[in-house]
């Protein structure tokens, strides 16, 4: 079954420092095994909390399987990323398995 990371951005802490944490961040996540991500199904895009606590922005990436989505984020490369957006907002980030 699909594998799918959502990841989440709460609240961004730093305005200031944002689009250098994000390009740092950046710099990184396109090193990790992207080669199995079949698609970013949503980045900054437009949506609507239903329940719960808001949001500012959401990701949605889908994998072949499960374990390609856990692979992908637990990567060395996409590990060394991951601090530099946790820099500037709090997210929250998961991963699920799904029908394709």
């Amino acid at each position: 079954m699909a594998g799918y990371v959502i990841i989440i951005r709460e609240k961004t802490t730093d305005e200031a420092g944002y689009p250098a944490a994000l390009e740092k961040y950046s710099e990184h996540a396109v090193r990790s095994p992207l080669e199995k991500l079949t698609a970013l199904a949503t980045r900054n895009t437009r949506f609507q909390v239903l329940e719960g606590d808001g949001a500012e922005n959401i990701a949605l990436l889908k994998f072949p399987e499960y374990s390609d989505a856990l692979d992908w984020y637990n990567s060395d490369a996409y590990q060394e990323a991951i601090p530099h957006r946790k820099s500037v907002a709090r997210f929250r980030a998961f991963v699920l398995e799904g029908k394709d």
